[in-house]
């Protein structure tokens, strides 16, 4: 089985100059960090794919493991 995660969102109404998915939450994690340990801990790095949009770069060099 294989996970997509949408993380493509700007997070305007967030008031974030970041994309959405680098926002972090109140115990410091990201929201597509924590989305990614979830799943990588029932499926593996290798089964989780990350559809980005907005400042891709960003997101992706926070999450080099990701395909």
């Amino acid at each position: 089985m294989k996970a997509i995660i949408l993380a493509a969102g700007i997070g305007s109404r967030l008031g974030n100059s970041s994309p959405k998915p680098l926002t972090k939450l109140k115990n410091g994690e990201t929201i597509l960090g924590r989305q990614v340990a979830y799943l990588a801990k029932y499926l593996g790095m290798n089964n989780i794919i990350a559809i980005v949009g907005y400042k891709k770069d960003l997101i992706m060099e926070s999450f080099p493991n990701l395909p």
